[in-house]
């Protein structure tokens, strides 16, 4: 099973804690480290997205080959995108961005009817495709033409906006298009949804609720379960929700779309296993786990 993975490819900038005036640029955006995740778990994977002409996106593209992943680049003039990522005593991040008209936000038509072509069983892509009026055109181009399951990370960042209103509304408009949603408690707060809410809505999707250490609740065709994440001491959270969310869905490139709770559970529970190894360790495409780590 292949599963492609779109949107941002950027360069995190990691402040160091013991010199404020050092950061470390590494590889990341939230849809490229579940593509190195999955990669790495030993599953077939595949990024969708737009790239500059800079240094960053060469090392974007270099790394991404380097870990497994087959790149489908929409190669533009534009530069590359950064997150500023600063971490607290407890590895808890916390971003800014430098967005404004780079790389990640443009796709092609081209770069699409590549995608087309690998007829990717899974789709994946989180809410950052849609902050502005030239990346929703491109995401909504590729949720109707790519085949495939929709996996929708929700991974709300309300910087990325001109406000917080055109977030929310956008965020819960593109629940409608997903077979599997992954969300955050501070996500489903600011989405205003409640646990019945989220249970309505799983008589046609499943909705993976994550919070933090606590157990992650599986909603499924009217249906609940929970799964028990690892406890670990986390030093960097930075990658924790991609490499959960890249575990799951190489459970499922391993087995299949998973048909029942008891599945999901399994999916789950490795997704929790990933998550769990990433946040041990900082970085995010260096920090995923491979297969043997788990």
């Amino acid at each position: 099973m292949t599963i492609l993975c779109y949107g941002e490819a950027l360069i995190d900038l990691l402040g160091d804690k013991n010199n404020h005036k050092q950061f470390c640029a590494q590889s990341g955006g939230a849809p490229a480290n579940v593509a190195v995740g999955i990669a790495k778990l030993g599953e077939n994977s595949v990024f969708l997205g737009g790239f500059g002409n800079d240094l960053f996106s060469r090392r974007l593209k270099q790394d991404l080959a380097d870990f497994g992943v087959e790149v489908i680049a929409a190669d533009t003039d534009r530069n590359t995108a950064l997150a500023i990522i600063s971490l607290d005593e407890n590895g808890e991040r916390s971003f800014a961005f430098h967005r404004h008209n780079t790389a990640d936000l443009m796709l092609n038509q081209q770069a699409i009817d590549s995608a087309i072509a690998l007829a990717p069983q899974v789709v994946h892509y989180c809410s950052n495709t849609l902050t502005t009026e030239d990346s929703r055109y491109w995401h909504g181009q590729v949720i109707q033409s790519l085949p495939g399951y929709k996996s929708y990370d929700v991974n709300l960042r309300l910087n990325l906006w001109e406000s917080e209103s055109q977030a929310i509304i956008a965020a819960k408009e593109a629940l409608s298009t997903a077979d599997l949603v992954k969300l955050s408690d501070e996500e489903q707060l600011a989405l205003a949804l409640t646990d019945d809410d989220l249970l309505a809505m799983s008589s046609d999707k499943t909705i993976l609720l994550t919070a933090g250490k606590a157990p992650i609740h599986i909603f499924y065709q009217g249906q609940q379960a929970s799964v028990e994440p690892p406890v670990v001491t986390p030093v960097d959270t930075t990658a924790g929700g991609d490499g959960f969310i890249s575990g799951v869905l190489a459970w499922i490139a391993a087995n299949q779309w998973p048909e029942s709770i008891v599945q999901w559970q399994q999916a789950v529970q490795q997704g929790a296993q990933v998550g769990a190894k990433t946040v041990t360790r900082y970085g995010s495409f260096d920090a995923l786990p491979g297969l043997g780590e788990l």
